[in-house]
């Protein structure tokens, strides 16, 4: 960037990625040989004119019927025809091309011709196309920007195309909210205006649409700052107005913040500590890095979720507040915040995976913090919070560095901060070194132990093949044999 500027693309290189797409090849030779116009529009010309194009995800324009088309389109890349508004002309080929899973959307004119549809599009920025006969015949770069969105783009503005933009589709306050913190840009000040008084439409908009576009905003950098203008802009009441009584609520002594500026703190920890995982852990980093960085469900990150929940995991301290001696305490809050944020990813729409992460995160995100006033730290005590948690105990050992960061104590020296850090250094070199190196075969069976000592099938099997295993992570146990041998002294 230059004096807050972008540096845009040339249109010899934009020419040169289109014309290098398979995709768009494929896509141009199949509209030519079937008298379609067509036009690469929406967020596909926005980000190749970045030099942000991923080359997965096409938006497409074309006059005629899409449906026809997008049938030849799907058969012609092998892929899956998703129908996304057919009662608008809006259809989906999802394809997989060189190992990689590529989107392509189809969607038919809004209006007489190409720039009626691009009028009513979101934002300016979003509201430009490029003729594929221009680019594949002449090997020019045409661009169709009837609304400034090339300048806009350039000023690292977002504008509304129309003043109805938001009315027509609520959800694209939360795609404005999205590109602002993804690509760093400004929002106009109509806008913001527009999106305080549209607000309440979201209540009512799909809520799988709110979903992805939220997560997206936990997924690009500077959480802090995006829950701040979500929160500026009125729309945390409307999605998430369980953090409405965060504000000015105190937490006590221990705490420097109330528990709004905490939630925030831990939060923006969360992503700190995600984006230092070579400094911090450098022996695990290529497992933790792939680990975060896949998906829960859909699209949905890891790391996005695990930056929700840590926003969240508080959640219950509103209703567990006792004043005891003056001393402020919040008995059972995690599991209180478990029942609300139960609730909470319902309402969002996510699936069982990512629900049960949610409600496991929340509900054992003390488990670390309660065992930093023990003496010493039992291998059996680390074996039993994997065992529990499994891999999820990994995301709950980052949430418990971020939380007692949170508390006020941000300066790493301290030596409450360093206790903690080193318990969570601790697990995590248990979790590496020992748990996940557990063989796959256990030393006996539960028919094994049923056998060995004339048991019937019961509660008393499971709790002695736990002791086998417990005991074998301890090195106690390596065979069959000492593994019978062990029992046999505990067999009542």
């Amino acid at each position: 960037m230059i004096h807050g500027r972008v540096i845009l693309n040339t249109p010899q290189i934009v020419v040169r990625e289109i014309r290098n797409s398979s995709v768009v090849e494929k896509v141009y030779r199949l509209s030519r040989n079937h008298s379609v116009e067509i036009f690469l529009v929406g967020g596909t010309v926005r980000d190749l004119l970045l030099g942000t194009f991923s080359g997965q995800d096409f938006d497409f324009a074309i006059r005629s019927d899409p449906l026809s088309f997008a049938k030849t389109v799907a058969q012609e890349l092998q892929g899956s025809l998703v129908r996304l508004h057919e009662e608008f002309g809006q259809y989906r080929i999802v394809t997989i091309e060189n190992g990689e899973t590529v989107t392509i959307d189809l969607s038919r004119y809004k209006g007489e011709n190409i720039e009626d549809d691009l009028r009513r599009r979101d934002f300016t920025i979003n509201s430009m196309a490029m003729s594929l006969h221009a680019v594949f015949e002449n090997g020019n770069l045409t661009l169709v920007d009837p609304l400034g969105g090339l300048k806009d783009l350039d000023r690292k503005r977002i504008k509304l195309s129309s003043p109805s933009a938001l009315s027509e589709d609520p959800v694209r306050i939360m795609r404005g909210i999205r590109i602002a913190r993804q690509y760093q840009f400004a929002i106009d000040p109509a806008l913001s205006v527009a999106m305080k008084e549209e607000r309440n439409l979201l209540a009512k908009a799909a809520p799988e649409r709110i979903r992805t576009e939220l997560f997206k905003i936990f997924d690009a950098p500077g959480i802090y700052e995006s829950l701040t203008l979500l929160d500026e802009l009125g729309i945390l009441e409307v999605l998430l107005p369980e953090v409405n009584t965060f504000r000015e609520y105190l937490q006590g002594n221990h705490h420097r913040y109330d528990l709004w500026e905490h939630s925030l703190k831990t939060a923006r920890k969360v992503e700190v500590i995600l984006g230092d995982i070579d400094q911090i852990w450098p022996a695990y980093s290529p497992f933790l890095k792939t680990y975060f960085s896949g998906s829960i469900e859909g699209e949905v990150k890891r790391s996005a979720l695990l930056k929700f929940t840590a926003f969240l995991h508080d959640v219950g301290k509103p209703l567990t507040r006792t004043v005891d001696e003056g001393k402020i305490r919040f008995f059972e809050h995690e599991h209180e915040g478990e029942k609300i944020n139960r609730e909470v990813v319902k309402r969002f729409k996510l699936g069982k995976k990512a629900q049960k992460y949610v409600e496991m995160v929340t509900k054992n995100h003390m488990r670390i913090l309660n065992l930093t006033s023990a003496l010493r730290l039992t291998q059996r005590a680390k074996y039993r919070f994997f065992r529990d948690l499994a891999d999820t105990g990994v995301d709950i050992l980052l949430l418990s560095l971020a939380d007692a960061w949170a508390t006020g104590k941000e300066i790493e020296g301290t030596e409450e901060y360093g206790r903690i850090a080193s318990r969570v250094d601790s697990f995590m070199e248990y979790y590496f070194c020992e748990f996940k190196k557990q063989p796959v075969k256990p030393l006996l069976s539960g028919s094994d132990i049923m056998e060995i000592f004339s048991l019937t099938e019961g509660k008393r099997v499971g709790e002695l093949l736990e002791m086998v295993r417990e005991a074998e992570t301890r090195g106690e146990i390596c065979n069959r044999e000492e593994a019978i041998t062990f029992l046999q002294g505990r067999i009542l």
